[in-house]
């Protein structure tokens, strides 16, 4: 199902890279696949479920879909990106990462995890 409150899972296997919370992504977490791609899934209801370092899978419940950050309404923001990296916000003092630069088309690689 989906909406407010649902499950997310990982889209494929993998070790959990990053997690946090800004303003923008509201609450998000980062999982690097063993396809070395990163998959990063924003707006959860809460803190994600999982720990850095912790491996997950397509059976893993990461978190709970939501409406954090600068959304107008509850949705699962899942990005894709062959490069990936955090960085502290100078305003906000707040964990963000790179939102376009090294971003892919998650659609084009679907079937690859």
């Amino acid at each position: 199902t989906s909406g407010f409150g649902s499950e997310i899972r990982s889209i494929g296997p993998g070790t959990v890279l990053a997690k946090g919370f800004n303003n923008a992504a509201g609450n998000w977490v980062a999982i690097k696949h063993d396809n070395d791609l990163v998959s990063i899934y924003g707006h959860m209801r809460t803190p994600s479920l999982v720990l850095a370092d912790e491996r997950v899978d397509e059976k893993t419940i990461i978190g709970f879909e939501g409406a954090t950050g600068f959304v107008t309404g509850s949705h699962l923001h899942l990005s894709l990106y062959y490069e990936f990296f955090t960085f502290i916000g100078p305003k906000t003092g707040q964990v963000y990462f790179n939102y376009f630069e090294g971003s892919l088309n998650p659609l084009d690689y679907i079937n690859h995890f």
